[in-house]
């Protein structure tokens, strides 16, 4: 089937999901839900440069999106912009929908000149009893600027600010003001009477609004005070109050499942005691009571399980020739201090045969399996899953060895003495190479963190420092996705922690913050070392805890957002995902833009920065020109800043991404992978050496006319590999499972130049060096080929 180009299959998308003209209201425009194909969303409404012609056929006017334009999304307080090659589908609003939201308005304010000279904020106070606030700006000279702002509307989704006698209106969300201040505000619109009649028509209203803001705790404590102060509208308000009741239900119901996929096993369970006792599933619908019931069927059968293998492995070692039983004993001690629910899948075939084994025993028939053969099944499949778990004891004690191996090498950091070890293993025990490589990602940490719990933590390595947050109920055999946060200048690690930690634990992220600026009030120097700091962090955390390394999102404020930007574009294969707020990609990151073809960007900014807002948007053209997996949130009328209202959706957008793992191709002709720094020079499975000086670079003495050195990479049929690569010293391409077929000869192409062919075997000792120095057990490599430009 032919693909259609893009912009027709974008304008053929708008189509589908738009009704046709003349069934659309005339005026503005309707608003759509944009389901992205990961299922992230989006909703406001959509716009797209166009370019119009005639059908010569019917002589109708068309209208197609211009090429390499993007959608960009206005949701009244946001314009969100990405490529249409990112979304699903774009699904008209409901024109029935019932529940319309409450708008407050007030006056506008007139407009005005514009501000004077170049500016930022140092000071905003509260909004008083006429929803006044006054902001004092710093000028460029020192000199300080006074401004009053007037709140002229809110409604329960965002809010406008205007700003008397100067060109300044600012869009927030709602949420940022929190439910305090919002309470306040409406309490003091609604203007409350003594009559009682309109004083519970408007407390009403205060508790519509905070239930349509998605407050619901706040909107059950106002129909509380509803309930205490008016006994005569008890009635009415019970029936309002069984309808929250149902909502809150289901929302308990969503927690519960959300408890589930961040592995908190234990909060599960108490909420399907409390969903019992409460007796909610009379108040929600029958899917959800479903759901309900197969988590409850699910717990109660991974219960018994626990139990049973618990059981067998505590009496067979007994059973075992006493030779051999002191060995099983410590093999099922470290088994049983990893086993829960999440790594009980790995034992299925175990228990299905120990429960054979006692089956016959009790029917006094000989059993098929001896127990000796049956701790193999439990040793096998703990190491390598269920799937590999044999009878074979000598292959199970082989294994165990080379998972002591594996530990072994990585808490050495001397490559000589790992040498070593690898060198007498393979002699006596000949486990293969992807063998180890199965093993790997079900391996415990290296040097396991004893003292768990919920309590940032103060933590280093190699000279860096950083404070950690683990989820609740954290346990060595699940993999946690990582949330790395860099401060802003000015702020502490533990700032960061106290912003995302609440949303992080729901959803089980590990949080660490790296401290790295030197002084009160840091900038971001785009050094190596600053580089070190996030990448040793990074590192630390495989060692000590159990990191997903598919699932490592780096976020950075201000300074710490131009330091995200750098530290990811130059380091794209470490993250699934960054996130700068408020920061301008500056030297280094512009000029690695193409390094982002794989790496989704969340980019936060307001509209009212001038060079940052510029730089932004200059950037994101390029991103969207190649179709990069980027996103743009500008906030209308805002400065820069820590934009709180992003934490949600932010946290939303991770959960539905995974580090990328290209196997095929790295780059294209005026996308290639771009360096200028010795420390930038490693792209998923091509690295390289010394970049040489004529494409070397530093902030400090930018020089703009400077070249980079780039590499790019293809395989072609598993059997040959095409490399560019230019500015760079020796260049190494890094080959794993699947990335070529093994049993032919390789050839490779340099440069246009064809080397000799050559036979591949992968190697345990590369395996386990690149292995052990980044602990990354999500992305192994199994051989090498190292060429000289």
């Amino acid at each position: 089937m032919r693909l259609l180009p893009l912009p027709l299959l974008a304008a053929l998308l708008l189509l589908c999901f738009d009704p046709p003209a003349d069934a659309q209201p005339r005026g503005k425009p309707k608003p759509h839900l944009i389901v992205f194909k990961d299922g992230f969303t989006v909703h406001g409404i959509v716009k797209q440069d166009r370019t119009s012609f005639t059908d010569p056929v019917s002589g109708a006017p068309i209208s197609i999106p211009v090429q390499d334009s993007h959608f960009t999304v206005d949701d009244g307080v946001r314009n969100i912009s990405f490529s249409p090659n990112q979304v699903q589908e774009l699904i008209p609003d409901d024109p029935t929908r019932k529940d319309r939201p409450i708008w407050l308005t007030n006056l506008r304010a007139a407009s005005g000149s514009p501000i004077p000279g170049t500016w930022k904020i140092a000071q905003i106070s509260e909004f008083d009893h006429r929803w006044q606030r006054e902001v004092i700006l710093t000028m460029a000279n020192g000199s300080h600027y006074k401004l009053e702002q007037r709140l002229v509307l809110l409604t329960p989704r965002y809010l406008c600010v205007d700003t008397r006698g100067t060109v300044w209106t600012s869009f927030y969300l709602t949420r940022e003001l929190g439910p305090d201040v919002c309470r306040s505000l409406v309490y003091k619109h609604a203007d409350f009477k003594k009559t009682p009649e309109k004083d519970y028509d408007k407390r009403l209203l205060v508790y519509r609004f905070f239930l349509q803001a998605g407050w619901t705790a706040e909107a059950e404590k106002e129909l509380l005070k509803l309930l205490d102060a008016y006994p005569a509208q008890r009635a009415k308000l019970k029936v309002i109050q069984e309808n929250l009741n149902a909502l809150l239900a289901v929302q308990f119901v969503k927690d519960m499942e959300l408890a589930y996929k961040a592995g908190q096993h234990q909060e599960v369970q108490e909420r399907l005691a409390r969903y019992a006792k409460e007796k909610m599933a009379s108040q929600v619908p029958e899917s959800t009571q479903l759901r309900v019931q197969s988590l409850k069927i699910q717990y109660a059968a991974a219960d018994k399980k626990l139990k049973a293998v618990q059981r067998f492995l505590k009496i067979l070692p007994v059973n075992v020739e006493p030779l051999r039983r002191d060995f099983y004993r410590k093999a099922i001690a470290a088994i049983g201090g990893e086993l829960n629910h999440d790594t009980l899948s790995r034992l299925e075939t175990f228990l299905s045969q120990a429960q054979d084994w006692e089956r016959a025993l009790k029917q006094k028939r000989p059993p098929t399996q001896t127990p000796e053969e049956l701790l193999a099944f439990a040793l096998s499949g703990w190491l390598l899953g269920d799937g590999a778990a044999e009878k074979n004891a000598d292959t199970a004690r082989r294994l165990w060895e080379a998972r002591q191996l594996v530990l072994d090498c990585q808490r050495s950091d001397d490559p000589v003495e790992r040498k070593q070890r690898v060198d007498t293993f393979k002699e006596a025990k000949g486990v293969s190479v992807d063998v180890i490589a199965r093993m790997i990602p079900l391996l415990p940490s290296a040097e396991p963190y004893e003292k768990l719990g919920t309590d940032p933590i103060k933590l280093g390595a190699h000279g860096t420092s950083y404070v950690l947050q683990l989820p609740p109920e954290y346990h060595p055999g699940r993999l946690y996705p990582v949330l790395l946060l860099l401060h802003h200048s000015g702020e502490k690690a533990e700032d960061e922690l106290t912003r995302w930690g609440e949303l992080a634990a729901k959803h089980g992220f590990i949080l660490a913050a790296p401290v790295w600026g030197k002084g009160v009030e840091p900038e971001y120097q785009y050094s190596e070392r600053e580089h070190a700091v996030v990448l040793n962090c990074l590192r630390d955390l495989r060692r000590r805890f159990q990191i997903d390394s598919d699932r490592v999102f780096l976020f950075g404020c201000e300074e710490g957002g131009k330091m995200a930007f750098d530290v990811g574009l130059s380091h794209p294969d470490q993250f699934a995902g960054v996130l700068p707020m408020s920061a301008s990609p500056r030297f280094f990151s512009y000029r690695y833009s193409t390094n982002a073809q794989y790496l989704p960007f969340y980019v936060v900014n307001g509209d009212f920065t001038g060079a940052m807002a510029k730089d932004n948007r200059t950037l994101f053209k390029d991103w969207i020109r190649w179709s990069y997996p980027a996103l743009h949130v500008e906030y209308k009328g805002r400065t820069g800043g820590f934009f709180e209202a992003e934490i949600e959706p932010m946290m939303d957008w991770m959960t539905r991404k995974k580090r990328a793992h290209p196997q095929k191709q790295l780059g294209r002709k005026a996308e290639e992978f771009k360096t200028m720094r010795d420390s930038d020079t490693s792209f998923y499975w091509l690295s390289a050496g010394e970049v040489f000086p004529r494409c070397q670079n530093s902030a400090a003495a930018w020089n703009q006319a400077t070249p980079p050195a780039t590499m790019q990479a293809q395989v072609f049929r598993e059997s040959q590999i095409n490399v560019w690569a230019h500015g760079v010293g020796n260049v190494t391409v890094w080959l794993g499972q699947g990335s070529i077929n093994y049993s032919e000869k390789l050839k490779v192409q340099l440069n246009g130049r064809l080397l000799p062919p050559r036979t591949i075997t992968p190697s345990l000792q590369d395996l386990l060096d690149v292995f052990c120095r980044t602990g990354d057990r999500q992305r192994l490599f199994w051989a090498r080929i190292d060429l000289k430009p």
